[in-house]
């Protein structure tokens, strides 16, 4: 955000007088400069649904010892436009009805919010009801919260209609996350919960025979990959990660349709109090 200062170029930052500083630093409601957005309450045509508070005192714009978040506010829960664009995502390769929405390009877009039926609002409770038990479980196991989860508790436990600018990109993905994380527990439900028979607390070099059992693909801020999840013959998981862009990922996919002898580095991990193995530095039988 950019402030522009204006007029005879005095400004009075101490004294008594401060009412008659001259510019429009004195005039809050107009020191935005870019889109035509709504401030303080008057909404724009181009943000129809959305209001963006902006109060902050001179005194926190002077001070680089602190950070500003922009708040908005909203007349739709941000998880339904989110399971709303996803649904849209999902659809418009391959069902012509949905071309005619046309491109959205944000999740504050006047197109998204035209486009939320009860379904979306349904489903978005249905992921803000997962969450909320996810959490308070994690809680109960004295489980530490990643930054990431303590926005996602701090959503959840919301309607979700007043939030931080920077937790949108969290909000974008959040449907698929949560198809992830149903398909991790159930993947987690049909294999061991604690590691049988390998009891190395560090990282040790090993052989293996493996079956694969469930892929995902996983895209957010830090990483585009591509995770493969194997069954040992303890029934325990073990995982490896590739980074979606690699070349050699359609050779991989075809050598791990049948089970696999592997000699690599293999060390134990935890996810949520359930453990796996994780594998690197492979060379295959």
């Amino acid at each position: 955000m950019s402030y522009q200062y204006k007029g005879n170029g005095r400004i009075q930052l101490t004294g008594n007088n401060m009412s008659k500083w001259s510019g429009i630093l004195a005039q809050p409601n107009t020191i935005y400069t870019g889109p035509q957005i709504s401030i303080n309450g008057n909404t724009s045509p181009q943000y129809g649904n959305i209001t963006i508070n902006n109060s902050v005192s001179y005194d926190s714009y002077l001070n680089q010892n602190i950070t500003r978040y922009e708040i908005i506010e909203s007349k739709q829960d941000i998880i339904a436009l989110s399971t709303c664009w996803n649904r849209i995502r999902n659809n418009q390769s391959i069902d012509p009805t949905y071309i005619s929405i046309g491109i959205i390009t944000s999740m504050i877009d006047d197109t998204l919010f035209s486009q939320v039926n009860e379904d979306d609002i349904s489903y978005a409770n249905i992921i803000r009801d997962y969450y909320i038990k996810k959490i308070t479980v994690l809680a109960l196991k004295n489980v530490e919260l990643s930054s990431f989860r303590k926005e996602l508790k701090e959503l959840v436990n919301s309607d979700g209609k007043k939030f931080k600018e920077t937790i949108i990109p969290l909000v974008y993905r959040l449907p698929e996350f949560y198809e992830y994380d149903l398909a991790f527990e159930d993947l987690i439900f049909n294999h061991n919960r604690e590691l049988k028979n390998f009891n190395h607390t560090d990282t040790i070099e090993l052989t293996m025979d493996l079956s694969l059992v469930k892929t995902f693909k996983v895209n957010n801020k830090r990483q585009k990959r591509k995770e493969y999840w194997f069954k040992d013959i303890d029934n325990n998981l073990v995982t490896y990660f590739i980074d979606a862009s690699n070349p050699l990922i359609g050779l991989l996919d075809k050598l791990v349709e049948n089970d696999i002898t592997v000699t690599g580095k293999f060390k134990k991990r935890d996810r949520d109090g359930h453990e796996f193995i994780k594998m690197h530095s492979l060379k295959f039988s």
